[in-house]
This record gives structure tokens, C-alpha cells and sequence, in this order.
């Protein structure tokens, strides 16, 4: 068998080999060519956001509950209702492929914690119940296909109690 070989831009050197080094050289060149073209097109599709790292929402998933003390969003982490300040809803413009909200609970002392649409509902029913939550503004946040946030509740100190009724 006769290999021609190729510079590294695959143009033919003008030298010619019989040897099956040569070959096998070639074969590995190929494989390795085959595999970068692979690892771009699934870095391109990764930076597109039809691939999605999900670790943190597994952890979300796995720790995140309502109760009366508050809402727990990690092992030990908890977001008191006594330390909400404000919930808002956050939206983007990301469409179907990526997440299309977040809810954001703001407490005083701590950074803002945001919880992705498909794990509001964990939260939505006692988010719900805190007084003067306002539904209507957060039915409009969730229809929205534009980067926007909207503010659901704040805590007005000395008004209610900030903590879900019954």
C-alpha cells in the first residue's frame, strides 16, 4: 500500500511512503481530528445553553422545602421568614432551552438565593401565603419573554408579621 503524506494543512509534501508506520500515523491524525471536531461542537452547543450543567439544581432539589421556620435551601442553610425582606421574580429572554425565571428571595445579611422555575412550586404555596403577596404581578412576571423583574412582596416591618399565614 502507498501513503502519500500531508502537512499539517492536509496538502501532500510530495513524498511518498510505503511504510505502515506512515499509515497508522495517519489513522491516529484522523482519530484525533474526529474527536476535536466532536469536543467543539459540544462546546458550541454548551455555550448555546442547549446543554445545561445541572449540580446546583440537583442540590436545590434535594434540600429545598417550606416550613415554619422558613425556607431551607441547603443542609443547613435557612432563610427565616423573620430575615425575608423582599421576593421578586426575575425573568429572562433565554426561551424554552434554558430556565425562563427565578424566583429570588432577598434576606437581610445573606446574598440573594435564586430558585429556578421548575422548583418554584416546592415554595410558591407558603411564598404564597405571606401577606400583601401579590399573585397578580407574579402571573405577569411568569408570562413574560423579556429580561425583567418584578417585585412580588417586601416585608413592611411594624404592618403584618413576615411569615406565612395559616
Amino acid at each position: 500500500m502507498v501513503w502519500v503524506r500531508l502537512n499539517a494543512f492536509g496538502i501532500a509534501t510530495g513524498e511518498i511512503s510505503s511504510s505502515r508506520r506512515t499509515g497508522q500515523r495517519l489513522d491516529r491524525v484522523l482519530r484525533v481530528s474526529v474527536l476535536i471536531v466532536i469536543l467543539g461542537i459540544f462546546a458550541l452547543l454548551a455555550a448555546s445553553g442547549w446543554i445545561v450543567l445541572v449540580a446546583p439544581i440537583r442540590r436545590l432539589v434535594r434540600y429545598l422545602a417550606a416550613d415554619d421556620v422558613g425556607i431551607r435551601v441547603g443542609r443547613s442553610e435557612v432563610i427565616r421568614w423573620a430575615d425575608l425582606r423582599e421576593i421578586r421574580v426575575e425573568t429572562t429572554a433565554a426561551g424554552p432551552w434554558l430556565e425562563d425565571f427565578f424566583l429570588v428571595l432577598v434576606a437581610g445579611g445573606r446574598r440573594p438565593v435564586r430558585i429556578p422555575d421548575r422548583l418554584v412550586p416546592i415554595v410558591l404555596p407558603s411564598v404564597q401565603r405571606l401577606p400583601s403577596f401579590d399573585n397578580e404581578t407574579f402571573l405577569r412576571a411568569t408570562g413574560s419573554a423579556e429580561k425583567a423583574s418584578f417585585l412580588c412582596w417586601t416585608c413592611q416591618r411594624g404592618a403584618a408579621p413576615c411569615r406565612p399565614s395559616r
